[in-house]
């Protein structure tokens, strides 16, 4: 049976959902699709779930031109971080092809794409990159001995250096240093 370009990018995602699910790492990635031309052009992003997070790899699925042998769909992936990439052409898709072109796209995405979302995942469970939060999602700072519920702030402390940089005697000294520069 015939396939097209919008069913070959769903078979992709699902495949690399599937892929992240058997090994631990559900919900690791989020997928976008754009569907251009009529549905002859199919772009699949995936980015890490963090907020404002930028796409991470693109899988572009064209449906180029018709042959007497059937249909010409070429398929490329993309992760321009890496700067890796990977195209192949299927000709005459169908339903029974999609398990190859699978197999091809995540062998070739495997080891990045695990070792992606395991650095989301160490990220989201408060990894190097992470604020610690509590259970409501706040950050946690550390509490002043002796006092319950209040929380430390550090901007006092940025609040005394801006001071001192404008105090008048921080300014003269300034100036009478470069002062005795110039002399």
């Amino acid at each position: 049976m015939k396939v097209v370009s919008i069913e070959i990018a769903e078979a992709i995602e699902n495949e690399i959902v599937k892929f992240l699910e058997e090994n631990g790492e559900t919900g690791s990635m989020q997928f976008t699709r754009f569907i251009d031309l009529g549905g002859k052009k199919v772009e699949l992003f995936l980015y890490p779930p963090q907020m404002g997070a930028s796409v991470w790899c693109i899988i572009n699925v064209k449906a180029v031109f018709k042959t007497e042998e059937g249909d010409c769909v070429i398929y490329s992936v993309k992760i321009p971080s890496l700067e890796k990439g990977f195209e192949d052409v299927l000709v005459n898709p169908e339903r029974a092809k999609l398990a190859a072109m699978n197999e091809k796209v995540l062998k070739f995405l495997k080891d990045d794409l695990l070792q992606k979302a395991r650095e989301n995942g160490t990220a989201l469970e408060g990894g190097g990159l992470a604020l610690e939060s509590d259970l409501n999602g706040n950050p946690e700072l550390d509490k002043k001995d002796g006092e319950s519920g209040e929380w430390e702030t550090p901007l006092g402390a940025i609040s005394d250096a801006k001071v001192e940089e404008k105090s008048p005697e921080a300014k003269s000294e300034k100036g009478g240093a470069e002062k005795k520069e110039d002399s």
